[in-house]
């Protein structure tokens, strides 16, 4: 399995609710492995420092920065909209996704709303991903 989606299985379970946007959203869709060295998810509510660290992450507080137990930086939305898309849309309308054979799975941004996000956030590397989700 990909260490991305072994970490996002871990946020999944650590903090319920979690939707990935970015690179496990895209993987996921796309049913492509690719390489990442981040993880962007949407929660609800917003998740503490402390519950961070209680669960094994890790804080860089001298460049605001977020770790997994694996080593993966996370970016956590739960303030501001994505690319003009609500947050709470995005869980509303998050797709459940099977990983593994034992039915485990994780929420990501629906199909739609990945698009809509790659495509208004204009960058070289979401140009790219919105090639890997048309194919």
């Amino acid at each position: 399995m990909n260490p991305i989606i072994s970490e996002a299985i871990r946020i999944s379970r650590d903090f319920e609710g979690a939707t990935f946007v970015g690179a496990v959203a895209v993987m996921l869709h796309a049913r492509e492995q690719r390489q990442s060295t981040d993880i962007d998810f949407v929660v609800i509510e917003r998740i503490t420092d402390a519950e961070f660290l209680e669960k094994g992450y890790t804080i860089d507080t001298l460049k605001n920065k977020k770790f997994t137990p694996g080593g993966f930086k996370i970016d956590v939305y739960h303030e501001r909209d994505l690319n003009c898309i609500p947050l709470k849309h995005i869980v509303e309308t998050a797709a459940t996704i099977p990983v593994d054979k034992n039915g485990t799975t994780v929420r990501i941004i629906s199909l739609e709303g990945l698009i809509v996000s790659k495509f208004g956030a204009g960058r070289d590397a979401d140009v790219e991903d919105l090639q890997w989700l048309a194919v």
